[in-house]
């Protein structure tokens, strides 16, 4: 069994009672043969990905999803190499955290059209964890900035051993699962006012291990803050 990241987009008509899907996006590789080897990097059939956390930013027509992947799929976008590396095929052991921000086609483009009119594009993505630990994110927060400078935060869960566990303090308790936030900052490249591309990077991130286990599901912030 095999679980891409596939999602569509429905616009409503309230009058008619009418849903139409517009567009969507399905993550990872798909195998031309179904008699294809799962141990042969040539053709993956692993590339499971999961979608946990979902946040649209209607100012700027992005979706910033998060979730566990099994995948190196998120590490080919934006990558010169084109997934062409022996590695970047093969899949990953453990489940990895990963945050990705896809593009919404603008809606003039799709009116009068019930069939999926385009994929959406993937702006930015970024696979994160410890290969050898297992990990997943469940949720992800957007924080308006000013500017061209956009603000995710995604929370997830780890193991012993896993992403950040380094920073809790010499001499405390261990934890059997671990909670986290990452924190990235994402640099939106606009074009008359429209967002084309996007590039971002880790600010920091926090650790939970005040109990023995931590599984957090989501967050919220106050909407009138601006960083």
């Amino acid at each position: 069994m095999r679980a891409t990241l596939l999602f569509s987009f429905l616009c409503g008509n309230v009058r008619d009672s009418i849903a139409k899907v517009h567009y969507g996006f399905q993550s990872g590789a798909i195998p031309n043969s179904k008699t294809a080897d799962v141990n042969d990097a040539n053709h993956p059939t692993n590339d499971d990905s999961f979608a946990s956390g979902l946040y649209y930013d209607s100012r700027n027509s992005l979706v910033y999803v998060t979730g566990g992947t099994y995948s190196r799929f998120w590490d080919r976008i934006g990558s010169s190499s084109g997934g062409s590396n022996v590695r970047e095929m093969i899949n990953v052991v453990n489940s990895d955290c990963f945050l990705a921000v896809l593009k919404v086609p603008k809606n003039e483009q799709n009116q009068n059209d019930g069939n999926v009119d385009k994929e959406m594009k993937v702006v930015y993505a970024r696979r994160f964890g410890t290969e050898s630990t297992p990990e997943a994110c469940s949720a992800v927060m957007y924080m308006p900035s000013i500017g061209n400078t956009a603000r995710a935060v995604a929370l997830g869960n780890t193991e012993e051993g896993g992403l950040l566990t380094s920073l809790r303090n010499p001499g405390s308790r261990k934890a059997s699962m671990y909670g986290f936030m990452m924190d990235f900052n994402i640099e939106l490249q606009k074009k008359k006012g429209t967002v084309v591309n996007a590039s971002g990077k880790i600010k920091g991130g926090k650790l939970m291990y005040d109990f023995p286990v931590q599984y957090p599901i989501a967050m919220t912030s106050d909407p009138l803050a601006v960083p």
